[in-house]
């Protein structure tokens, strides 16, 4: 018996096996939180995208409804995030000092939860963009 106990105590057959399993979750969770801040940045970019489109829209067809602009703002999100953008447009005559021109400003903001992986609550996203119009 205490030749088996001498032998085991010295072996060192396994050790990979252990380290391996105190060292891979971490590792897991490096990786999926990795990819929950790319997932992150890439709603924050697609929703930049969709206000500067939004804007160069509502250049572009100035007799445009707000609902119209939000619609398309809404079309220009990545894929499965259309619904949940909400769209704000605030106009402001006295932008530029002269009453012939609006400045519209298209706020377009979105929550953002991450998976789990990553111990923090869920975040609003905000992206702004400005439609200067004459009139």
């Amino acid at each position: 018996m205490l030749k088996l106990a001498f032998r085991l105590g010295t072996s060192d057959r396994g050790v990979s096996a252990v380290e391996f399993a105190l060292v891979a979750p971490v590792l897991l969770m490096t990786l999926l939180g990795a990819i929950d801040f790319g997932r992150m940045f890439y709603l924050r970019q697609g929703l930049e995208y969709a206000a500067q489109a939004g804007a160069r829209y509502y250049v572009l067809n100035t007799t445009a409804a707000s609902s119209v602009v939000t619609a398309y703002v809404q079309s220009k999100m990545p894929a499965g995030t259309e619904s949940s953008v909400t769209v704000d447009l605030v106009d402001n005559r006295n932008c530029s000092g002269s009453p012939q021109v609006t400045c519209t400003n298209i706020t377009a903001t979105i929550s953002f939860a991450f998976a789990g992986f990553i111990p923090i609550g869920p975040m609003t996203l905000r992206a702004s963009a400005q439609a200067i119009r004459l009139f």
